[in-house]
């Protein structure tokens, strides 16, 4: 199932565009993703209490997904399964691993590296869990983009909120 999600993430087609002044996307009715100026998101619901959105904005993108349920993946075989699709799919080399604030913890992240057009590019891969709900994230940006940080931010900006 996990393995099916991740490839529906770099896929998404039935993605539904979120309206330019909602400056936040809440997921599962409780997981809060702030959408940075300037940047465009795309909401899918994967169905099973999966749901989906994808920021993209500056050349960068971040992918948010998040799983629901009476019991969603552990956040360690989501984050090992997303990093090993994205490597896969950006044929990109090994991961190294990073950190990265994530529903406010420090989370353990994998940082890849990868060519597009003859460009260098990175990636960075992190999953949480809070309150039963799964979170991963796939950031991706230009390596000497400005926007890097927007981004991350981004990431560190994500709640659950109680129940």
């Amino acid at each position: 199932m996990l393995a099916l999600t991740s490839l529906a993430l770099l896929l998404a087609t039935a993605a539904t565009p979120v309206d330019p002044a909602v400056d936040q996307v809440v997921l599962g009715d409780r997981v809060v993703v702030p959408i940075p100026q300037g940047y465009e998101a795309e909401e899918s619901a994967l169905g099973d209490d999966r749901w989906l959105v994808t920021l993209r904005g500056a050349g960068c993108a971040l992918t948010v997904a998040v799983y629901g349920g009476t019991r969603p993946p552990n956040h360690g075989t989501a984050l090992t399964v997303h990093t090993e699709e994205l490597t896969t799919r950006l044929r990109a080399e090994t991961p190294n691993e990073a950190s990265q604030r994530l529903l406010g913890h420090t989370v353990t992240a994998r940082d890849l590296r990868y060519t597009l057009l003859g460009a260098p590019w990175r990636a960075r891969v992190a999953a949480a869990t809070k309150d039963r709900r799964t979170v991963v994230v796939s950031a991706t940006w230009p390596d000497a983009s400005p926007d890097r940080e927007t981004l991350l931010g981004a990431i560190e900006a994500i709640v659950v909120r109680a129940r």
